[in-house]
């Protein structure tokens, strides 16, 4: 019976539209199914809102979150420099990495185009989305209006869809980036553009963190170098144009977005199960050579 102590029938369905598989629903329309429908809606989002799953989109700084490399002597060792898994290891593997779907190149115009295929389909199951965008679409000439655009619709549907959004406020490149990639001051204006619009979401936006890398990372130098960059030697794979972060840099950024999400990320049990686990810090460990 429903509150009203009204007789209430049910039949099974199969509801492809939300994605929870197969259930139950009350046969009768009015308003029992109205009270069911919003009880249902309610515990999903708690249910959602426990979980600290987190899934990683963007480009290729999005994927270079895992990458292997070979260490000295010819051994393979975790390269981490990836900002989610230094935030992780500051907040000791409290969160998930559900999915990584970072690739080299994209843009948000590619973003958006696989948004309904990689994103949404985790709505159900994935609390945080982490994003790194942007440098593509500035090397690519579009305007800061056309970026801007697409951060607007691509945002919109993960609120919609109930996500969280971790953004980055786009760091400078290293100084080698203004020659081997000619980041041109109409290229950098384009990039601080789009870096203050992210500064704005901060007060319009829920549910939106943003980690202002560029101004972690930048050496805003007014002598030679007279752009603001982000020193290379330091903070930039040698082997890049400028445009990649080394550890030490991913690090810097890891530290502070753990801070920030530290009194939001529900406590967790995980611990390193084998000397394998890339998370084991201990002597002998798979992630004692970072």
């Amino acid at each position: 019976n429903d509150i009203e102590g009204n007789f209430v029938e049910f039949e099974k369905i199969s509801d492809t539209d939300h994605d929870t598989g197969t259930g139950w629903r009350i046969k009768q329309s009015g308003v029992s199914q109205q009270y069911v429908d919003q009880g249902f809606a309610e515990l999903n989002f708690v249910l959602k809102k426990n979980k600290n799953n987190i899934a990683l989109f963007g480009d290729s700084r999005c994927q270079n979150e895992y990458a292997l490399i070979a260490g000295n002597g010819g051994g393979t060792y975790y390269y981490n420099r990836g900002i989610i898994n230094w935030c992780n290891a500051y907040l000791g593997q409290r969160l998930n990495i559900f999915s990584n779907l970072g690739v080299g190149g994209n843009t948000y115009a590619n973003l958006l185009a696989r948004y309904d295929s990689d994103i949404r389909t985790l709505r159900n199951n994935v609390n945080y989305v982490f994003i790194i965008c942007d440098i593509n679409d500035v090397l690519a000439d579009r305007t800061a209006f056309d970026i801007i655009y697409d951060i607007n619709v691509l945002y919109n549907k993960l609120l919609a869809d109930g996500f969280t959004i971790i953004d980055v406020c786009g760091y400078y490149p290293g100084q080698n980036a203004y020659t081997t990639n000619n980041m041109t001051d109409s290229r950098l204006a384009v990039l601080n553009q789009v870096n203050n619009f992210k500064k704005t979401l901060v007060n319009i936006l829920p549910n939106y963190i943003l980690l202002d890398a560029g101004l972690l990372l930048s050496n805003n130098l007014v002598v030679p170098p007279t752009k603001p960059t982000t020193p290379n030697n330091y903070l930039f794979d040698a082997t890049t144009a400028a445009l990649h972060i080394n550890v030490a840099a991913a690090q810097i950024c890891g530290e502070k977005l753990a801070q920030i999400l530290d009194p939001f990320v529900p406590k967790s049990d995980k611990l390193v199960t084998s000397v394998s686990d890339t998370t084991n810090t201990a002597n002998g460990g798979n992630a004692n050579n970072r």
